[in-house]
């Protein structure tokens, strides 16, 4: 890709419209947190700071939200096992995901753009 075709690419996302994480029902912010017992948890946090969910993790974790649905997921920070798929609109955990034998989860997800491949 050439110079040009990508600030061509970058105005063009920036002026489409679509519809926002946040305006779709989730929470502002994700922050995946360690209390002072020690123990793990997934905030969803309002802009202004106001918690509408904390769910525990079986350990450290980061987060990847849905681009257009109010759902995330939290991932193991590496080594780790688990992914844990939210619904942020309710702050309740829908599914948990394992890694295929000699595999690990490390830290860091995504989701496509179009949202259909995490």
């Amino acid at each position: 890709m050439r110079r040009r075709q990508f600030l061509a690419s970058l105005i063009a996302g920036a002026t489409a419209p679509h519809l926002g994480w946040a305006a779709a029902g989730s929470p502002e912010y994700l922050a995946a947190a360690r209390a002072a017992d020690g123990s793990q948890w997934l905030h969803g946090r309002t802009a202004g700071g106001e918690s509408l969910f904390a769910l525990p993790l079986p350990a450290r974790g980061h987060a990847a939200a849905h681009p257009h649905r109010a759902q995330a997921v939290a991932f193991a920070r590496r080594p780790g096992s688990f992914a844990l798929v939210i619904d942020c609109a309710r702050g309740r955990l829908d599914a948990r995901l394992t890694p295929p034998p000699g595999r690990q989860f490390n830290g860091h997800g995504v989701f496509s753009a179009d949202g259909a491949v995490p």
